[in-house]
């Protein structure tokens, strides 16, 4: 089952490859406008001449300025928008002998994406839906390293769970996705379905835009709160 998101604006916030790629591909498969957003304008150009249909706006997402930009921007040009994915994020080893700037993480998994939907609310349109993406170490008791990137993304989780409580009564969702590390292969003709299986310790970035969509689409209209894992069963492995 499927659900036509023609002419449905959404942004992706920290666009990258391979994931944010493959996010705005299945949207534009379903007929939605995605906006790209993202600090190099060099590479949102050249991502946006692949991705036909697609829009973009460059905008360093930890500026309160730049943010007041984009707000102005999608309110003027879309003047609403009916979701938004932020898969701004950071990651490094460290263990809580040797920490590592735990202050970077902090503000690139918890910090920036707080702001982007504090700035953003007012053109998020009521039933609209928002998703961060979450890490598998934050479901896999007995983690013991990367520290601060772990402990950063279950602050994440706390947040998807605070702003659904906050914006339910708006009727808009707050989920995230948990996910393990990214297959880099992008293939039209969906070759990576044929090598993948449970329990490898990546997963392809097509599949994880699958679940993506159906959090922005109203398929999921009754799942709010949730911090879904799609990793392909790798934390039931050793």
């Amino acid at each position: 089952m499927t659900y036509d998101l023609k002419d449905q604006k959404f942004i992706i916030a920290g666009y990258g490859e391979p994931l944010g790629e493959a996010i705005c591909r299945i949207l534009l498969s379903h007929g939605a406008v995605p906006l790209l957003v993202a600090r190099n304008k060099e590479a949102l150009e050249n991502a946006s001449l692949r991705l036909e249909g697609s829009d973009y706006y460059p905008c360093d997402l930890s500026d309160d300025s730049s943010l007041r930009d984009l707000y102005d921007h999608v309110k003027k040009k879309f003047g609403s928008i009916r979701g938004i994915v932020v898969t701004v994020g950071g990651f490094f080893y460290d263990d809580v002998q040797t920490p590592g700037d735990t202050q970077t993480l902090v503000n690139s998994n918890l910090l920036v994406p707080m702001k982007v939907i504090s700035s953003l609310l007012g053109i998020l349109e009521k039933s609209g839906s928002v998703v961060f993406t979450s890490s598998i170490t934050t479901l896999r008791f007995g983690e013991k390293n990367p520290l601060s990137y772990t402990v950063t993304k279950y602050a994440l989780n706390g947040l998807t769970y605070t702003l659904a409580t906050e914006l339910i009564a708006k009727n808009i969702r707050v989920n995230a996705i948990a996910i393990s590390s990214i297959s880099e292969i992008y293939s039209p003709n969906r070759e990576w379905k044929k090598t993948r299986k449970l329990g490898d310790h990546s997963t392809p970035a097509e599949d994880i835009a699958n679940v993506v969509y159906f959090l922005l689409s109203d398929l999921s209209e009754m799942v709010d709160g949730a911090i879904i894992p799609v990793d392909g069963g790798s934390r039931f492995r050793s």
